[in-house]
């Protein structure tokens, strides 16, 4: 399991299915519903805390619950697997899956499935069936052997790169669509921004997603990449994507920035401002918070899927949903930082998490590398009107 390393966004919460979210007419309800399958790992990767929950997977009832209670809810629906490793499931567990949400669709309603996999499982038996039931597959690969092999290994220790690779291919070879997430560590700083993009570019990746290594404050781990360090590596990366200008190479996270400087909505959750509502994330058990990143912090358990409809639990008396909607006022109070309009102060649970690493309250971690950005996009656009 990602965690707070999470994999979610780069194909769970895609960046087509987010801007179809935004996009949506208010009279219409759209929902991304994030299932954690299973807590168990076929890998024990250095900083991830899969490890700290019990070996727990879901039954195919609460599946069912999930499923029909939310296309009772909403008119569009993404479904996004996730674990520990959700292919540990099985393909038949997946089969059932797509039968249950062709028995609860209602008519013109829209259904997405995605799902979080470390990839090492992919084989052909995957592909066809990700192919034929349109699934959108995010894959973590860290980089090159040296940066992912440094933390993305077996239980055994071997590195996992040579099988994550091998069921990229596969994903390529058959068309299907998928995404990686890049979890930046202190090895990816190492080997620099132009290496880490270059090696995705000659393995024919473009889609991806970055995402600094952060404490697991949950666990009483406050290992993580130095914000200063991120900042420094995702201005680099920037600098270089920009100046290759090739369409075909979308950075999630850089996207979405540029397209909040623009004025457009943004593509993922972490600067969409507003996710209360549009994101739910269930346990193996059916207990329901407001996004993975909450997870098994019975401060923000809204509620249990197997109990209560999805009316009932985002009715907005909800004693929990009140709490999250005044911890999120708290982190947005006013701030120095000029470009809170563009990021829309980030992701909750980072600036929960942030204001007690860093001691900086309201901050989204992202406000040097949005500066940076903006003041060279603003400047191009200069020269352009010269």
């Amino acid at each position: 399991m990602e965690s707070s390393q999470d994999i979610t966004t780069s194909a769970g919460v895609s960046e087509v299915s987010g801007k179809q979210l935004s996009k949506r007419n208010t009279s219409n309800r759209g929902l991304i519903v994030i299932t954690k399958v299973i807590s168990a790992c076929n890998l024990a990767c250095r900083y991830c805390d899969a490890d700290i929950y019990s070996n727990q997977r879901i039954s195919i009832d609460t599946v069912s619950n999930i499923i029909k209670k939310a296309l009772d809810y909403a008119d569009y629906v993404e479904f996004v697997w996730h674990g520990g490793e959700p292919l540990l499931m099985g393909v038949h567990f997946y089969k059932e899956v797509v039968e249950l949400q062709k028995k609860f669709k209602r008519e013109n309603q829209v259904i997405m499935n995605s799902i979080a996999t470390n990839g090492t499982l992919i084989n052909q038996e995957w592909v066809d069936f990700f192919k034929a039931n349109d699934f959108h597959v995010g894959v973590s690969l860290d980089g090159p052997p040296e940066v992912h092999n440094a933390n993305r290994i077996f239980k055994s220790g071997q590195g996992s790169f040579e099988q994550v690779m091998r069921g990229i291919r596969l994903l390529k070879e058959n068309g299907v669509q998928f995404g990686v997430l890049a979890v930046i560590t202190k090895e990816t700083v190492r080997i620099g921004a132009k290496r880490f993009l270059d090696f995705f570019i000659e393995n024919g990746i473009f889609n991806i997603g970055i995402l600094p290594q952060r404490p697991a404050l949950n666990i009483g781990r406050t290992d993580a990449l130095p914000r200063e360090e991120f900042e420094k590596f995702a201005i680099e990366l920037f600098d270089y994507w920009y100046s290759l200008d090739d369409p075909r190479i979308k950075i999630r996270e850089l996207d979405a920035i540029l397209d909040r400087i623009f004025g457009a909505e943004s593509s993922i959750c972490i600067f969409g401002g507003n996710c209360r509502g549009k994101v739910l994330a269930i346990t193996p058990n059916g207990d329901v918070y407001p996004c993975d990143e909450f997870m098994f912090d019975e401060r923000y358990r809204l509620g249990n899927v197997r109990e209560q409809t999805f009316e009932e639990i985002l009715n907005p008396m909800n004693p929990k949903l009140i709490r999250i909607r005044l911890e999120d006022l708290k982190t947005k109070k006013p701030t120095k930082c000029k470009y809170s309009k563009i990021c829309n102060y980030g992701c909750p649970k980072d600036r929960y998490v942030l204001s007690r690493v860093y001691n900086e309250e309201g901050t989204c971690g992202w406000c040097n590398v949005i500066d940076h950005i903006y003041k060279r996009v603003m400047k191009d656009l200069g020269k352009i009107k010269e």
